[in-house]
């Protein structure tokens, strides 16, 4: 990691020198060799210089297996993450496409250079699907599969998880006559409501990928 950074043991040793931890080249060499001990608050220290996370400096002393469930830990965590801002996406699309449809006169308000406005609220969310084609991301934001096979298949997971967060109402208005539920405002029921009651859950079964 060190190598990969670029940084010579005696810029190493000054880097961690700078952050609280006095050591010198021959110090850095007896670390990296395994000959010198290292404190939770050195090890916090070193994966701070070298720009990482310290269950990754420390992936090198673990098991091939231990490696493999960290790995599947983390890729899990990350998608049970992304299922709340999912959702909450979805919703103001679909919010702003209903008010569209409810305010016709607010198409004039939109505008792109390259697309005009959406002619109406139907052809709302297409519109935004072009735009967002436009929207640059970084390299840092980009992960770069190795075959188109392992790329369709990344996108199929994700493809499924939004599947699962955003779902086709099948229950009927007149379902909510008898609540205090109001089918003309979406900001009567929120998020809950138009998830729907269906949605999968995990409660009786882990969380795994």
């Amino acid at each position: 990691m060190r190598d990969v950074r670029k940084l010579s043991q005696r810029d190493f040793a000054a880097k961690l020198t700078e952050k609280g931890m006095p050591v010198d080249a021959s110090a850095v060499s007896r670390i990296e060799n395994g000959t010198r001990s290292v404190r939770l608050v050195e090890a916090l220290t070193i994966a701070e210089v070298l720009d990482t996370e310290l269950d990754w400096l420390v992936s090198g002393s673990k098991s091939i297996s231990q490696q493999f469930t960290s790995m599947r830990k983390r890729a899990t965590n990350a998608l049970l993450e992304l299922g709340e801002p999912v959702t909450a996406a979805a919703y103001h699309l679909w919010e702003t496409r209903w008010f569209l449809s409810k305010n016709p006169e607010l198409l004039g308000e939109l505008s792109d250079e390259e697309l005009g406005a959406p002619s109406d609220a139907d052809s709302y969310l297409s519109w935004v699907a072009s735009r967002m084609e436009r929207w640059v991301v970084t390299d840092e934001e980009i992960i770069l599969a190795d075959s188109q096979e392992e790329l369709d298949q990344i996108i199929d997971v994700l493809h499924r998880l939004v599947r699962m967060h955003v779902q086709l109402r099948t229950a009927p208005e007149a379902d909510f006559e008898d609540s205090n539920v109001s089918a003309e405002d979406p900001q009567d029921y929120g998020l809950a409501a138009f998830k729907g009651e269906d949605n999968i859950a995990f409660d009786d079964e882990p969380h795994e990928t």
